[in-house]
């Protein structure tokens, strides 16, 4: 007996959260929506895979505004969502489809979304740079935008980390707590 892989989402609240914060009515993005999102991936690792599998069909809408509210929902996933985006992100072509995005012709693609695309390869190049032999995939991206002679953006030394730093000065609440320990 041969065992059928089911094209239902695992995560059916997931895929109609991505539907909301790339819908077609936006004018920009529900960033308490993309929140919401964010919190729902760290909270269920496991939807990382059903989100990534919503956006890529996001990505190839028809209208601009939907491909560029679906990378400003794949930015914060990127940055909120925890190791399980990351990866999935890498390992489910989403990449190709940027990196395809970006390579039409001009006038086939909404400039935008062809600048956002390669803000956040490069971005995503440089902060996955450690992780190279894990997540190969970024950097893959960024290096086949480069030899197509596609201009990439270098990180500013002056630009916030893609990754939150560790805390370095305790908090009220945690000093509180040490002191009451």
């Amino acid at each position: 007996m041969h065992a059928f892989r089911s094209s239902k989402p695992t995560h059916p609240n997931a895929v109609s959260m991505v539907e909301n914060c790339t819908s077609e009515v936006l004018e920009s993005p529900d960033w308490g929506a993309t929140m919401d999102l964010c919190d729902y991936v760290c909270a269920n690792p496991a939807a990382a895979k059903d989100i990534v599998k919503t956006l890529k069909k996001r990505l190839g809408h028809k209208l601009g505004r939907v491909q560029l509210l679906t990378l400003a929902t794949l930015e914060s996933l990127m940055k909120n969502g925890g190791d399980a985006m990351h990866v999935m992100v890498a390992t489910k072509d989403i990449l190709m489809d940027m990196t395809k995005l970006v390579l039409k012709k001009l006038g086939q693609v909404d400039l935008a979304v062809r600048d956002k695309a390669i803000s956040l390869i490069s971005a995503w190049h440089y902060a996955f740079a450690a992780q190279r032999h894990r997540l190969p995939q970024y950097s893959t991206a960024f290096e086949t935008l480069e030899q197509r002679g596609i201009q990439l953006p270098r990180p500013s030394p002056d630009g916030a980390p893609f990754f939150t730093p560790p805390q370095s000065v305790e908090t009220a609440d945690q000093a509180a707590i040490r002191v009451a320990q």
